[in-house]
C-alpha cells in the first residue's frame, strides 16, 4: 500500500510520496547515473535504451524497478497498487516498479513520462510477483508523475489505461480515481469494457468498469487518499508560504496517522505494519521539489517509518548521508525495533528537522548534512550529546 501527491504552486512543482512495503524487505535510495545500460528488469528484458539522464531512486533492493525517483530532467514519479479486473495472474512482465523506472531513464517532462510508460505498457503489458515472499502476490498500477509545470495521472487496467492532467494538486493511493474525467485514454478500452459485460451504458467510467471494491476498502485506500487531499487543500489555501513551510507541511502529511501520534489502522499515510490484517509498512519516503531553472531539490527517510525518521537531503553528486550510509536501512531496523526509543526518536525530528530543511534550502549542503551526520549520532547515542559544537538556530 502507498500514498503520493503532488501539489502545483506558483514558483515550483511539490511530490511526496510514501512507499508502503513489507515490513522487512529493505529499500534504498540509489543513483542511477546516465549512460547505465538497461540489461533486464524484473522479470523480463525491455529491450529499452540507457538511461538518458541521472537518476535518484528508492528502489526495493531485490527488484530492478523503483516505487518513486526523481530524474535530472526535473521529472518526479510515484506509483501505486491497484486492484483491477484485468490483473495478470500467471504470466511474467513489467512491473508497475520497472516501469516507473524506465519512464524516469527516458522522460524530460511528466507528459513525456506518461508516454513511456503507455508505450512499455501496450508492446509488454504488465504482470509478475510483485513480493519477493509471495508469488502470488500480483496488482496493476496507477502513476502520478510531475515536472517542473504539469503533473498527470496516469491509471492501469492490464493493457488498458486512462490519464488525467491535474489541475492545482492530486493525491493517490491504492483504488482507480478516474472515472469519466480522463483527457488521455487507450484506443478500444471501451468496446473491451463492453465485450466482458464491464460496461453497458451510459458515460464510460474507468474506475466504474475495471476497478474492483474488496482490496481498496481492506486498504482504507479512501481514507488515506482524503488525508493527502485534506493537508494539501489547507496548502493551496494558505497562500504563499516560505520553500521551508511547504516543505514541513507535506512531511507531515507523510508522517500521519488516523488517530493522531499513535499508528492504529490502514487509515494511516504512515503505516505501521501489525499483522494479518495490516501486513504492510511504510518503508520509504520522499519528498522532491522541481522548479524550472535548478536541480530538483529531494528529500528522503531511506529508512522506514517517516513519523520516527528524518527527512535528509539527497544530494545529486551523491556526498550526502545516503551515500556514505548504505546499510542505513537495516540499522535503521535494529533502532525502531526498541519500541522505548519511539519518543525520543519523535524529539530528535523536532531538535533536527527545521535546521537541516533551512540549511539545504539557502543552498547550505554540507551544514545540512552534518546536521543529518550528527541526528544519527544522537540516535545512535540514545540522544546524548555527541559534539561540543550546539546545533545552529533557525534561520
Amino acid at each position: 500500500m502507498c500514498d503520493t501527491f503532488v501539489l502545483i504552486d506558483e514558483a515550483s512543482v511539490w511530490f511526496g510520496k510514501n512507499s508502503d512495503r513489507p515490513p522487512q524487505e529493505a529499500q534504498r535510495i540509489e543513483r542511477v547515473p546516465a549512460g547505465t545500460p538497461t540489461e533486464s528488469a524484473t522479470w523480463i528484458d525491455p529491450e529499452a535504451p540507457p538511461s538518458s539522464c541521472d537518476i535518484i531512486l528508492s528502489r526495493p533492493t531485490w527488484m530492478w524497478g523503483g516505487e518513486m525517483g526523481v530524474n535530472r530532467h526535473g521529472v518526479a514519479i510515484g506509483n501505486e497498487a491497484v486492484f483491477t479486473r484485468f490483473v495478470e495472474r500467471r504470466e511474467n512482465r513489467l512491473l508497475g516498479m520497472d516501469l516507473l523506472r524506465l519512464a524516469l531513464q527516458q522522460a524530460h517532462t511528466a507528459s513525456d513520462a506518461v508516454d513511456v510508460i503507455v508505450e512499455y505498457l501496450e508492446r509488454f503489458g504488465q504482470g509478475g510477483a510483485a513480493d519477493a515472499n509471495n508469488p502470488r502476490f500480483r496488482y496493476d498500477n496507477s502513476y502520478l508523475m510531475a515536472d517542473a509545470s504539469s503533473a498527470w495521472i496516469l491509471e492501469t487496467a492490464g493493457r488498458w489505461w486512462a490519464a488525467k492532467r491535474v489541475d492545482r494538486f492530486a493525491a493517490i493511493s491504492n483504488d482507480l480515481t478516474l472515472t469519466t474525467d480522463f483527457d488521455r485514454g487507450a484506443a478500444g478500452m471501451q468496446d473491451a469494457a463492453r465485450k466482458h459485460g464491464y460496461w453497458r451504458r451510459g458515460e464510460f467510467s474507468f474506475k466504474g468498469a475495471f476497478g474492483r471494491r474488496f482490496m481498496p476498502w481492506a486498504a482504507r485506500a479512501q481514507q488515506r487518499r482524503h488525508c493527502s487531499l485534506t493537508g494539501l487543500q489547507n496548502l493551496a489555501s494558505a497562500g504563499e508560504q516560505k520553500d521551508t513551510d511547504v516543505a514541513a507541511s507535506l512531511m507531515a502529511i507523510l508522517r500521519s496517522h488516523h488517530r493522531g501520534e499513535r499508528p492504529s489502522s490502514n487509515a494511516d499515510v504512515c503505516m505501521h505494519a501489525a499483522g494479518l490484517f495490516r501486513p504492510s509498512e511504510t518503508t520509504s519516503s520522499l519528498i522532491a521539489q522541481l522548479t524550472p531553472h535548478d536541480l530538483p531539490r529531494v528529500f528522503a527517510t531511506a529508512s522506514s517509518l517517516p513519523c520516527l525518521s528524518l527527512f535528509k537531503p539527497v544530494l545529486w553528486n551523491g556526498a550526502d548521508f545516503c551515500d556514505a550510509h548504505p546499510d542505513f536501512w537495516n540499522a535503521w531496523r535494529e533502532v525502531i525495533g526498541d519500541t522505548g526509543r519511539h519518543a525520543r526518536l519523535r524529539h530528535l525530528i523536532g531538535e533536527f528537522e527545521p535546521q537541516v530543511r533551512t540549511a539545504f534550502f539557502r543552498g547550505d549542503t554540507a551544514e545540512s548534512c552534518d546536521l543529518v551526520d550528527r541526528w544519527w549520532q544522537s540516535v545512535q547515542s540514545g540522544g546524548r550529546a555527541v559534539s561540543e559544537k550546539s546545533v545552529p538556530a533557525a534561520c
